[in-house]
């Protein structure tokens, strides 16, 4: 049964993570203690012959992954993240007092032989705190592969939002102009200096499931792996995709959204997202704003939500847009406050992600959907 359809309508642009967006999103940690996972030693993925690919690891309500940084490489554990452009992770620098920095392993330029100083100031505010610090040179691995004189940001100040996030640091793969310097991407450094086969990444994860570990959940650098999806793709022009529903309900006119890896949930303006949970038989969460829970033994009657992408449906089950956790059902859509004159956005996080095998195609300036392939996993 199928209750409420929204539908994404799209005008041409240039940005993955919507360019009505002046500042990148900080990735919104789903606020549940018991999402956390024991992490196992880093190791890093070696290219591949065809379209090297980075492990994800869930840990936190995160999916991230390792890279090294300098020579002899240092590793930091990053989310790669549609939503922002900008490669930053804490320096030893950092003051003590500092303890988001101070938790979280930490860049040592003297320790590099590939360090060069950049030293122009970086400052980026995300919507629940802020990073700051200066911009610096070295080589930046990614699933083994080295790329060159990549300026990414050593980070002396971190807002206590980052105190207890699993990663380090973020790693950005939107485009540079989302980039607080305008500087090239990993991505793009990896296209320049022919890393990979194609201009395209995509991203496969692992359905959630309490007692699994979501290893198994990757990017791919260069194209696309068949393995995690089946059938066709549909693809959306970018960058402004705008959803409603066919209730005509919500977004009358249409809503800007984005589709962020660095993001966990379905996150939409405050009131829209609490009268569509109450609509679904939503029961607030006390203490979490904007979050609503359900019966458990309602799952199976509930309705399915439907995107429509290019007059293509795209669905997501109940079960794919709620979260069993110790018991409890909770719903994936999350809401929201704006502040004043700022964009009433949706972001289409990995709890959709996690349905769809994800391809961004930049050569292309489009978006693909195809449906994801837990079948043998």
């Amino acid at each position: 049964m199928i209750l409420l359809v929204f539908l994404l309508l799209v005008t041409s642009g240039s940005s993955f993570a919507a360019d009505i967006i002046n500042i990148p999103l900080h990735p919104v940690k789903a606020p549940i203690e018991s999402f956390r996972r024991v992490l196992d030693d880093p190791q890093l993925t070696p290219p591949n012959s065809t379209a090297p690919e980075v492990k994800l690891r869930f840990l936190k309500a995160e999916y991230n992954a390792y890279i090294t940084i300098g020579t002899p490489g240092q590793v930091f554990n990053v989310i790669f993240d549609t939503g922002s452009a900008d490669l930053w992770v804490p320096s030893v620098k950092c003051d003590e007092d500092n303890i988001a920095c101070q938790t979280h392993n930490q860049y040592n330029a003297s320790a590099s032989k590939t360090y060069e100083a950049v030293g122009d100031p970086f400052r980026v505010n995300y919507p629940y705190g802020g990073v700051k610090g200066h911009l610096s040179r070295d080589t930046v691995t990614v699933a083994g592969i080295p790329i060159k004189d990549h300026v990414f940001a050593e980070v002396l100040e971190q807002s206590d939002v980052f105190q207890d996030t699993s990663a380090d640091g973020i790693l950005g793969m939107g485009f540079a102009h989302l980039s607080v310097d305008r500087k090239p991407t990993v991505f793009d450094k990896m296209v320049e200096q022919n890393l990979v086969p194609a201009p395209v990444f995509s991203f496969y994860f692992q359905s959630y499931r309490e007692d699994k570990d979501e290893s198994e959940s990757v990017l791919t650098l260069g194209g696309t792996n068949p393995d995690h999806y089946t059938g066709n793709f549909t693809f959306v022009d970018l960058t402004r995709v705008r959803m409603s529903n066919g209730f005509g309900t919500f977004c009358k006119q249409g809503c800007p959204a984005i589709v962020d890896s660095g993001n966990t949930l379905i996150i939409g303006p405050f009131t829209e997202t609490g009268d569509l949970n109450r609509r679904l038989g939503g029961i607030r969460v006390l203490g979490i704003p904007g979050m609503y829970r359900f019966h458990c033994s309602r799952l199976n009657r509930m309705p399915d939500l439907e995107f429509i992408i290019n007059g293509t449906p795209l669905t997501l089950t109940s079960k794919e847009y709620t979260m069993e956790v110790d018991g409890t059902c909770l719903s994936a859509i999350l809401g929201r406050r704006f502040g004043y004159r700022k964009p009433r956005y949706w972001i289409l996080g990995t709890f959709f992600m996690r349905t769809y095998y994800t391809q961004f195609d930049r050569e292309n300036f489009r978006i693909g959907f195809a449906k994801a392939n837990h079948s043998s996993k």
